[in-house]
């Protein structure tokens, strides 16, 4: 897996690099750069952090946001099965978007590095089937995009992010 930091001027270079955790500044909203992704026939999904900063509402926002079927349980053993299956939305590649991840970050730490290993786990598990999935997470509400490394916290990964 890769695990970059990275600055780009043109926003399309997120979609054009292989599956990955990537740290990434971009000053594109995220709603072009879901735009510009689904041009591609990337399959993207949207997670909006500003109200999640738990792992129940992180389970059931990512549920929502990836369309998990009525099998899907709040549990972390679920949210793997789920991620890492997609059957009912079959793409090319996958982006997930999570922008404002610092709630979640900072207020349950513990859940948080579980998320995010269960992310690196399913960016593994689809580079292995040929099948890109990224993901990417905003750290300055919504206008820029960063992507958190190894169970940083989001103090760690802000001077990573600024430092890159």
């Amino acid at each position: 897996m890769v695990s970059l930091s990275v600055r780009m001027k043109d926003p399309t270079a997120i979609i054009e690099v292989g599956p990955g955790v990537y740290f990434l500044e971009s000053d594109t909203p995220g709603d072009e750069l879901v735009r510009l992704a689904e041009e591609r026939g990337i399959n993207v999904f949207r997670l909006d952090g500003h109200h999640i900063s738990d792992k129940a509402t992180f389970l059931r926002e990512a549920a929502v946001s990836m369309h998990f079927p009525a099998y899907f349980y709040d549990n972390w053993g679920s949210f793997e099965k789920c991620i890492k299956d997609l059957v009912w939305q079959p793409a090319n590649s996958y982006v997930l978007l999570y922008d404002r991840f610092r709630s979640f970050a900072e207020d349950d730490p513990p859940h948080w590095e579980t998320a995010t290993d269960i992310l690196r786990s399913a960016v593994d598990y689809w580079s292995r089937e040929h099948i890109p999935f990224l993901f990417y997470s905003g750290s300055k509400e919504g206008a820029h995009f960063s992507v958190p490394n190894n169970g940083c916290s989001a103090k760690h990964m802000e001077g990573k992010f600024l430092e890159a």
